[in-house]
């Protein structure tokens, strides 16, 4: 196939064969920088070179109006699919307890040969690079886990050659040469060693100009000087057995393992580093930190002459204890001879094994203990399971969270949380099966838990009597839930109270008192709110990070696990002084945060405001609750009224109208409104009507607005006022009252000036030279668009430059200035994908899509029309989408279509009636020339019948309905 383009084509969709792929998506994946227009049509283009490419094209390829994909029920064969499967039979077969190695081995072996390089090595396309690595990291980790394998099967040439593939890769990598070595070494290969080193110390000569490191140079010494190889030191008789024989056996889990192949391939890389001597694995309790380092050390028994040595640190509770368990373990000795490290140290000194040390978290005391042993006996090196970090210079930390979680992309059967719930329900109930109908319940149960293997474990019993849709029920209803009698467990282990207890337990009273009120936040939180709230100082905060209760993202933000905060909310419930006090604290915190918003939304900082309280959403509505259910109408009101911008400009319109008619209700009654001031209130009034307008109830949005002018007015507040009489302004405009609404901003602007408000005064300019367009003043529209333009420029506001750049590209259209038009509507497209303010992206580009249709570019139209309508699809606007719809059946009647056109009509002019607005002045004579020429086409009945019809569809079936239209044009 000639050319990168098609062959990248057709690489994305056979990558991507199970489902179908919008065109959308795939123009924007393959030309990224390119306008969207342009994007479809080069797919477009390209979609025919495939088609023309491929013999019999349409058996292996599907395609309709949005969708293109690759027939996976098609006969074709697919490098990239075989491999994966060699490597999920690799998987399986790991997994099931009574499978051979050599099973693992051969179908390893299978996965690693069909790897024949990079992935598309010459293509450097965007989406193409992290699917490319994800294909190489699977064949390191195949490569890596076979010579583990081999190694295991004491198969050490076999295990040498696969070694010298993974040197291949990354020939600079010293820790793979010594691993190369040693395997050589065990199998008696000692011109193996020499061929090796020889190699390394050439290799690091010529790239990088270095010797190798002294402790490969070590490593090297000893091989040579191993007198015969470890195949037959471990094959002689008893007496003269190494000591990794006479250690104690290792625990062994009654149930298969499960998942976790990175963590463990980032574990042995880690073990198989001379720098690396201490891992800690960290997390909370039921995370499966003694599972994932019972199965790191299956790999490597063998690579550490004596051994790997397992300690349970659980059942000992003084730190004085430990080098004696140690020792009892790992040297041989009775505690009493080994309770000091001085004692300790010697018997270690010179072994070369793994040593295990499980559950430190309660006896931290005695981490001082490790440095030493790590000084004193230089070939043993440590893992440690523990809820808490060391704090130790030495440790290398490995945090280890949940199982990942089923996502769109996986069959719910790869899925490693729901196969180890599939695995430990069929344990508890034979006949358990997941269906169809349980794999959402399922998955559901998984994005509870977090993926927890305990709690999955747990969860799982309950299926011999309830269903899983009933299990999640009883999970989010109830932390008690999630408890098992199984005796095997231990006490702490049996329910995640228990596990939670535990961690309680080695908490200070201080951290406590912290923790709890930490439950009263809801999607993370600020170290601010934090301090502010629950009285969370920094080192209180990290010490709760530390012990894994809390967890810190990326991005600087705080979160609790869900399971977590249920438990520390019942704590906090325990307290019902406490728990009003912080509730109280979190609402005031939320309260400030919300005022400072509302002031800083219409200034250039606005988008950095917008995407702060979009982090704390899912706070503020706690909040809100709270107030209301406890009548503190003073902060409901203050919270919903500053936030009603927000809602305006995030499209939450209903979400923020019902707050505000909630908060509104309790005002009225005069025993909760203690501490309301009138303009508190009135800034609420002003939020629910403009949120009724913009969900199309201008009846209840005009008593909105009239309640709160009248409150300005008796209040005296003339920016209050100018506000109320811009809004009620607006409602005019929309129902082409234009005298009315042309009174309304000319007061407000009046108002405006009197108190001095800038961005006021913008809005009232720009809402004046709106109406002067409405009415077919297009020059004095011009004159007063680009004299706001100007002032919103100086105030630097991307929004309301981007706005106003919409606003005046409209009038220059109707100047049939088009290339004007084009360049101040483009650059308005371009300002607000930037702050991703989609309800005012949607306004500009139906404005780009009149331009087209006016200048006879209809592909460009309907490529526009259709992005503006999948947003309203998300944010319902009957007024704007009614706009919209008029601008597609303007759109079907160019294109010889009048039913549908007319249809279209007819359902916009239903969209307009139900919202008591009219078509713009300025838009009737072309939809009237339009209507006009579809009846000529079809008659007056037919053109009747298709608008009535029309007409009485609802906003998403109107849309669904329009974008049918486009689709069939494209």
């Amino acid at each position: 196939m000639a050319g990168d383009r098609p062959i990248s084509l057709l690489a994305y969709l056979l990558l991507h064969r199970h489902t179908a792929v919008s065109r959308q998506h795939l123009a924007y994946t393959l030309w990224p920088d390119s306008s969207d227009s342009q994007a479809r049509a080069n797919l477009r283009n390209l979609f025919f070179t495939l088609r023309q490419t491929i013999p019999d094209a349409d058996y292996f390829l599907a395609a309709d109006s949005m969708t293109l994909q690759w027939r996976a029920d098609a006969d074709y064969t697919l490098d990239v699919a075989e491999f994966e499967a060699a490597l999920a039979a690799a998987k399986t077969a790991t997994a099931e307890t009574a499978a051979a190695p050599t099973d693992t081995i051969a179908l390893l072996e299978t996965a690693v040969s069909l790897y024949k390089g990079d992935l598309l090595p010459g293509n450097y396309d965007d989406w193409i690079i992290p699917r490319r690595e994800e294909l190489r990291q699977a064949y390191l980790d195949a490569l890596h886990q076979l010579v583990a394998l081999l190694e295991q099967q004491q198969d050490f040439r076999a295990a040498a050659r696969i070694g010298q593939r993974l040197l291949q890769l990354d020939p600079l990598d010293e820790t793979a040469y010594v691993h190369l070595m040693r395997l050589h070494a065990r199998s008696g290969d000692r011109a193996g060693v020499r061929r090796v080193y020889d190699q390394c110390v050439t290799t690091l000569r010529r790239e990088l100009d270095v010797e190798p490191a002294p402790t490969t140079q070590a490593a090297y010494e000893q091989f040579l000087r191993q007198e015969a190889p470890v195949a037959v030191v471990e094959t002689t008789p008893p007496a003269a057995t190494p000591p990794a024989a006479r250690l104690r056996p290792l625990p062994q889990p009654g149930t298969p393992f499960i998942g976790r192949e990175v963590e463990l391939a980032h574990l042995a890389e880690w073990l198989a580093d001379p720098g690396c001597r201490l891992i800690t694995i960290v997390g909370p309790g039921g995370m499966g930190k003694t599972r994932l380092a019972l199965e790191t050390t299956v790999a490597h028994q063998r690579i550490f002459p004596d051994g790997v040595a397992f300690v349970d640190l659980a059942p000992i509770r003084d730190a004085g204890l430990v080098a004696a368990t140690i020792a009892q373990v790992a040297a041989h000795s009775a505690p009493e001879r080994s309770a000091h490290p001085s004692q300790l140290i010697p018997a270690l000194a010179d072994k070369t094994l793994l040593l295990v040390i499980d559950n430190m978290e309660h006896v931290l005391d005695a981490s001082d203990l490790l440095p030493e042993i790590l000084h004193g006996a230089p070939g043993v090196k440590l893992l440690v399971t523990s809820r808490q970090r060391l704090e130790l210079a030495e440790e290398w930390l490995f945090d280890l969270g949940g199982l990942p979680l089923p996502d769109a992309h996986t069959p719910p059967a790869e899925n490693s949380a729901v196969a180890l719930f599939v695995q430990a329900a069929k344990r508890a109930n034979r006949h358990f099966d997941l269906t169809a109908a349980e794999e959402t319940a399922v998955g559901r149960i998984c994005r509870l838990v977090g993926g927890i293997p305990l709690a999955l474990q747990l969860a799982a019993t309950w299926v011999r009597v309830l269903s899983c849709a009933e299990i999640a029920q009883e999970i989010e209803r109830d932390l008690d839930f999630l408890a098992s009698s199984q005796r095997h467990l231990p006490e702490r282990q049996r329910s995640m109270r228990a596990v939670f207890d535990y961690a309680w337990q080695l908490l200070t009273p201080t951290e406590q008192t912290v923790g709890r009120r930490l439950a009263v936040f809801r999607g993370g939180f600020t170290r601010e709110a934090a301090e502010s709230a629950a009285g969370a100082s920094l080192p209180i905060l990290s010490a709760l990070v530390e012990r894994a209760l809390v967890n810190r993202s990326g991005d600087g933000r705080y979160h609790l696990h869900e399971l977590v905060r249920q438990y520390l909310l019942h704590k906090l419930l325990l307290t019902p002084a406490d728990d009003q006090e912080a509730r109280q604290a979190h609402a005031a915190y939320f309260q400030s945060l919300a005022a400072e918003a509302h002031a800083q939304l219409e200034g250039p900082e606005g988008m950095r405001w917008l995407a702060q309280l979009d982090a704390e959403i899912d706070n503020v509505r706690a909040a809100l609750a709270w107030a209301l259910e406890n009548r503190a109408a003073a902060v409901a009101v203050s919270l919903a009224g500053q936030l009603w911008r927000f809602w305006w400009w995030r499209g939450y319109w209903r979400e923020g109208l019902d707050w505000l008619e909630k908060v509104l209700a309790l005002a009225d009654d005069t025993a909760a409104a203690d501490g309301l001031t009138p303009t508190t209130l009135a800034l609420a009034y002003q939020g629910a009507g403009v949120l009724a307008r913009s969900s199309g109830d201008y009846a209840q949005a005009r008593r909105y607005h009239q309640a709160g002018l009248t409150i300005q007015q008796q209040a005296g507040n003339g920016r209050g006022m100018a506000a109320s009489l811009n809004s009620l302004g607006n409602l005019a405009l929309f129902e082409a009252d234009y005298a009315e609404a042309e009174r309304c901003f000319n007061e407000s602007l009046a108002h405006y000036r009197q108190v001095d408000n800038e961005r006021g005064q913008q809005s009232a300019l720009n809402n004046l030279a709106i109406v002067a367009m409405y009415r077919g003043d297009f020059q004095q529209a011009r004159v007063l668009h680009e004299e706001n333009l100007s002032l919103v420029r100086a105030a630097g506001h991307a929004v309301h430059i981007a706005t106003a750049l919409g606003n005046l590209g409209d009038v220059y259209r109707y100047l049939q200035v088009y290339d004007r038009a084009q360049t101040v509507l483009l650059e308005s497209e371009r300002l607000l994908r930037q702050v991703n303010n989609q309800p005012s992206l949607a306004t500009t580009l139906y404005s780009l899509a009149r331009l087209a249709l006016d200048t006879g570019d209809l592909a460009a139209a309907a490529a526009y029309f259709r992005e503006c309508l999948h947003i309203y699809q998300e944010t319902p606007d009957p007024v704007a989408a009614a706009d919209a719809i008029e601008g597609v059946a303007m759109l079907a009647g160019k294109w010889a279509r009048p039913l549908p056109g007319a249809e279209l009509f007819g359902a916009a002019a239903g969209l307009r009636q139900q919202t008591g607005t009219a078509v713009p002045h300025s838009e009737r004579a072309a939809q009237q020339q339009i209507q006009a020429e579809m009846v000529t086409a079809v008659g007056e009945t037919n053109f009747q019948r298709a608008w009535e019809q029309g007409q009485a569809r609802p906003l998403t079936a109107v849309i669904h309905l329009a974008l049918s239209v486009l689709a069939e044009e494209s």
